[in-house]
């Protein structure tokens, strides 16, 4: 006979939360619930606070190592790629930034993207994506797509190495998605060696847990997602986004 409870609920309940973790979100949640929503304030306005390391994240440090390159996107937009590198890479890590396809950015980040190229010997190229709602889809995931056509094209030449993988957190998890599928249908490139895609978004239609997570103030609930992923697919108008629409490769 099947078996319809599979998982002990008791595995679910308050009581079997870490009493560290418990306390982390606690601190999170009394963080959060004084802070204003970026759609509310505006986007601009939620990235500068950020910047200022106003609300539950440090200002952002950036690292002497960095330096920047600058190529041409599909719109002839110019899309700055952030690179942080060992003296020889042995690779080329392209690092895709989250923060609900609104907020965040590619120089956000640099001591985990120091820690991985120092920890991994390879160079770590973080594309500056468009942002939503300036730039809904598909002005973020084209500027990845062309990051990674880029790569592909001139990174054994810029970097002296040509093996390649991708990765991001959450809207960079997405991203990273997306631009593994677009490279393989648009570009017939399937040369990835790795995928390290974290908690990232796959289906933006407000699952039903999304909608039934609530109001309670982590660093996501309901109205978050509901509110990142209408500016970045422009739902109100056009219905939710696909991952790889056809189009003219870049």
């Amino acid at each position: 006979m099947t078996n319809i409870r599979p998982f002990d609920p008791a595995l679910f309940s308050d009581a079997s939360i870490d009493p560290d973790t418990a306390k982390l979100n606690a601190d999170m949640i009394e963080s959060l619930t004084s802070q204003p929503e970026w759609w509310i304030v505006g986007a601009a306005a939620a990235r500068a606070a950020r910047r200022r390391g106003e609300g539950p994240f440090p200002a952002p440090v950036m690292s002497s190592r960095a330096r920047t390159l600058t190529i041409t996107g599909k719109d002839g937009n110019e899309i700055a790629l952030r690179v942080i590198a060992p003296p020889r890479p042995r690779g080329i890590y392209l690092h895709l930034h989250g923060g609900g396809w609104v907020l965040g950015g590619a120089d956000m980040q640099d001591p985990m993207l120091e820690r991985i190229a120092d920890n991994t010997g390879q160079a770590v190229v973080a594309p500056e994506y468009r942002l939503a709602p300036e730039h809904p889809y598909p002005a973020g995931p084209d500027d990845c797509e062309a990051a990674a056509a880029w790569l592909v094209q001139n990174g054994k030449k810029e970097f002296g190495a040509d093996a390649l993988t991708i990765g991001g957190e959450s809207a960079g998890g997405h991203l990273t998605a997306v631009t593994l599928l677009r490279m393989r249908d648009r570009h017939g490139y399937s040369g990835f060696r790795g995928a390290n895609i974290v908690y990232g978004a796959f289906d933006l239609s407000m699952t039903p847990s999304q909608r039934q997570f609530g109001d309670t103030r982590l660093v996501l609930r309901t109205s978050t997602f509901n509110s990142s992923t209408t500016h970045f697919c422009r739902r109100s108008l056009t219905g939710a986004c696909p991952i790889s629409p056809p189009s003219t490769p870049i």
